[in-house]
C-alpha cells in the first residue's frame, strides 16, 4: 500500500482490534484510490478548460486589427488589455477609401465569454453597416442597434464611440452610443468632446443616434479609451478617474507619436493602481493628424 498498490486489500480474520485495523486500512484505500481517480479526472477537466480559454484567448486577439495604417497623413496605434482571459471591450480600424478612415472602440457589459461573444457580434454588425451605408452614421448606428436587440437574449449592452474621420479634409463624423467621451489634442491642450447623448447599443430597438462633425488639422491628436481606464482602483478603491487621465495626457508632449500617448497613460494607470489587480478590460485608441 504504502509503494502505491492501492488494489491490496489486507485479508485479516482474527476477530480483534487487529482485523478493524485492517478493515480500516481496506476502507481507507479504497477512498483514496476513488479520491485520486476524481482528482484525475478534474484536473484534466480544468486543463482543458484552460485550454480552450486559450485558444479563445488567441481567437479573439485575431479579430483585433495588428496592421497600424501606413499612411503618411496618420499615426495611428490601440491596444486591449483583458482582465480575465477574455473580454468584452474591442478596437477596431479600416478604410471606406484611399481617404476614409474609420475608428471605433466599445465596452460590452459584463466580462468573460459571454462578452467576448457579443463583441464579435457587435463588431461584425457595425461594420457591415459602416461598409453598406457609409454616409449616413445616424442610420448605421440605428440599424445596428435594431440587430443587436433581436439576438440578445442574454440582456447584454454595449457603449461605443465610432468615427468616420476623411484624412484629406480633417472632417471627422461621429457617433457615440452611451461611452466614454474622447479627448481631443489642440496644440498642446487636450479637451473632452461632448458627453454622450444617445443610449447604450443593444437595449431597446428603434432607437435615434444622430452623428455630430468636428474638423481635425494637422498635428491634432484624438485618444478613445474604455471605463477601464477610468475606473483602474487602487488599494484603497480610489478611481483613476478622468482628470488624471487629463492631467497624463496633457503631460505628453505634442511631438510623441500614437504609442507613446497610449505608453504614456498606461504607465500612469499603473503607477496608480500600484498593487491593485485589474478590475476591468483597458482598451486605448490614439490617432495624430501628421503635419
Amino acid at each position: 500500500m504504502a509503494g502505491g498498490n492501492l488494489d491490496k486489500k489486507l485479508d485479516v480474520k482474527t476477530g480483534d482490534e487487529i482485523e478493524s485495523l485492517a478493515d480500516n486500512f481496506n476502507f481507507m484505500t479504497g477512498e483514496l484510490k476513488n479520491y485520486m481517480a476524481n482528482l484525475t479526472r478534474i484536473t484534466a477537466a480544468e486543463e482543458r478548460t484552460k485550454t480552450e480559454l486559450s485558444v479563445a484567448t488567441e481567437i479573439q486577439r485575431g479579430m483585433l486589427p495588428k496592421n497600424f495604417p501606413a499612411d503618411e497623413r496618420v499615426d495611428l496605434f490601440a491596444s486591449m488589455k483583458v482582465a480575465k482571459a477574455v473580454g468584452g471591450d474591442f478596437y477596431d480600424f479600416y478604410f471606406l477609401d484611399e481617404n476614409r478612415l474609420v475608428i471605433t472602440i466599445a465596452d460590452v457589459s459584463d466580462k468573460g465569454v459571454p462578452a467576448a461573444l457579443f463583441m464579435v457580434m457587435t463588431k461584425t454588425l457595425l461594420k457591415d453597416n459602416i461598409l453598406t451605408n457609409p454616409e449616413n452614421l445616424s442610420a448605421v448606428m440605428f440599424e445596428t442597434n435594431n440587430q443587436l436587440c433581436q439576438q440578445n437574449d442574454a440582456d447584454m449592452f454595449v457603449t461605443m464611440f465610432t468615427a468616420i474621420i476623411d484624412l484629406s479634409s480633417g472632417e471627422m463624423t461621429f457617433a457615440n452610443a452611451g461611452h466614454n467621451p474622447p479627448l481631443v489634442r489642440r496644440e498642446k491642450n487636450f479637451s473632452m468632446l461632448a458627453r454622450a447623448q444617445s443610449p447604450i447599443f443593444g437595449t431597446i430597438p428603434d432607437l435615434n443616434f444622430p452623428s455630430k462633425k468636428i474638423r481635425l488639422v494637422p498635428g491634432d491628436a484624438i485618444f478613445l479609451y474604455t471605463d477601464g481606464v477610468t475606473e483602474a482602483m487602487d488599494i484603497n478603491h480610489e478611481l483613476f478617474g478622468e482628470k488624471r487621465l487629463q492631467l497624463a495626457l496633457e503631460k505628453i508632449s505634442a511631438a510623441d507619436d500614437a504609442k507613446k500617448i497610449l505608453a504614456d497613460v498606461n504607465a500612469a494607470v499603473k503607477n496608480f493602481v500600484g498593487s491593485a489587480p485589474q478590475s476591468d478590460d483597458i482598451t486605448m485608441l490614439a490617432l495624430v493628424l501628421q503635419a
